[in-house]
């Protein structure tokens, strides 16, 4: 399930997070991005959120401390993912389970997407110190795009990087704050990605926007590999 990504110091939102359950054990994932400097702030994540935020009793704040970067990462933008490891489940939400095979966010072509996630902007016309009803993630519409077209687009330092797109519906808008947000396959309702950047793409046909995701299968790759496991290989 979609989580908030904060700053405790600052009572800042700075991002969102999906809380899931793999193998037994609980984990926030977000972009390293977002939470880049932590001997400088505790980063904490805010579940189940209410339209009151930080005025709220109900809302359940959990610090990050056990911090998993990925072992291959010489530069943010190689997965541009982080997972920490939490001492015990959240008491609100209940977690997604990723699903225990090799492959699925390539098993979507064609497939109908939905980025779930909390946009600054979303979130500043939903918060009312006054109201404790819970904010519901934001959905953006999006569709399982091929690679190929759009390398030559990007930036230098992304093109390193190990990344699925997906192509916007051409009402939704990317906005700040959707850093680290699941993207769901609609057909399963599995969790496909962690979504990182987006940006106009141009190709010899048309230009779109497009959202940027690490594969699930780089998230479930992390912790197998802290766990001892054999890596499995994407």
């Amino acid at each position: 399930m979609e989580v908030l990504i904060t700053i405790k110091s600052q009572l800042g939102i700075i991002g969102t997070g999906l809380y899931f359950t793999y193998e037994g054990d609980f984990y926030v994932v977000t972009c390293s991005h977002v939470a880049d400097e932590p001997a400088t702030f505790e980063y904490g994540v805010i579940a189940n959120p209410s339209k009151a935020l930080w005025g709220s009793q109900e809302v359940e704040y959990v610090a990050l401390k056990e911090r998993l970067i990925h072992p291959s990462d010489t530069n943010i933008l190689r997965h541009d993912i982080v997972v920490y490891q939490l001492a015990s489940p959240l008491k609100t939400i209940t977690p997604a389970s990723l699903p225990q095979f090799e492959s699925l966010s390539h098993r979507v072509k064609g497939h109908k997407l939905e980025l779930r996630g909390y946009s600054t902007e979303y979130l500043r016309k939903m918060v009312n110190s006054l109201s404790d009803e819970r904010i519901l993630p934001e959905r953006v519409e999006c569709f399982a795009t091929e690679l190929n077209d759009i390398k030559q687009s990007l930036a230098t330092g992304i093109t390193e990087a190990r990344f699925n797109i997906a192509r916007v519906d051409t009402e939704s808008k990317i906005t700040g704050g959707h850093s680290g947000s699941p993207v769901y396959d609609s057909t399963s309702n599995f969790p496909i990605g962690i979504a990182f950047y987006s940006n106009p793409v141009v190709t010899n046909l048309e230009e779109y926007t497009a959202i940027f995701y690490v594969p699930i299968e780089s998230v479930i790759e992390l912790i197998t590999h802290r766990n001892g496991h054999i890596s499995i290989g994407i």
